[in-house]
Parts: structure tokens; sequence; C-alpha cells
């Protein structure tokens, strides 16, 4: 199974800026150890950064991607709380992994 991991934002933009952290380079590291965990495993991998979202799709296709996985962190006003995940609409496949995704990320948060 080939996997195409797009941690969010690159080149110029930064995407939410807050307590001297940046979400390129934040989502970047997650990126990177998503990465080494799906090939530990046996998973073929592709980690692409980038800005343009058709830039992104074509790298995907080109890759031959059977999951693409799109990793971000928001920012909120304060009041915000939690993690979400989404998944291609209609995509059994899709909402099986975000599931599990979204569980380990609940499990894994201390709040």
């Amino acid at each position: 199974m080939k996997i195409f991991i797009n941690p969010g934002h690159g080149g110029s933009d930064c995407g939410a800026v807050g307590n001297g952290l940046k979400e390129r380079d934040v989502a970047l590291k997650i990126g990177k150890r998503v990465e080494g965990y799906l090939r530990a495993v046996g998973y073929e991998t592709k980690l692409f950064q980038y800005n343009g979202l058709q830039e992104i799709c074509d790298a995907a296709n080109a890759f031959g991607a059977d999951l693409f996985v799109s990793i971000h962190c928001n920012a909120a006003n304060g009041k915000a709380r939690g993690t979400e995940t989404y998944c291609f609409y209609g995509s059994t496949a899709g909402r099986k992994l975000a599931n599990a995704i979204q569980r380990q990320l609940v499990d894994s948060i201390v709040l």
C-alpha cells in the first residue's frame, strides 16, 4: 500500500502561528514521525510539503497513492479544545482510517 503524507503548509505560507510555533514546522515534524512509523511496518510512503493544492494532488497521483493524509495544526481563540479528523465523503477505507487516527489522537491528548 502506498501512503502519501502531506504536512500542511510550506514555502512562504507558514500556516497558524502561536506560542513561538509555526504550523508548517510542527506539521512537518509530525509528518516525518508518521512516515517513520508507516515505513517501519512495511508501507511505501511519500512525504511532500508544499503550498499549492494542485501540485500536492499531482504529486499524490503521480506516486499512485492508495491513501492521502494531510496534517494540519489549527489555531483557535483559546476556547476551543480537542482535535478533528476528516475523511473523503463516501470512502469506507478513509472513514476507517480517520476513526483510528481520531481515537489515537484523543487518547494521547492531555487537557
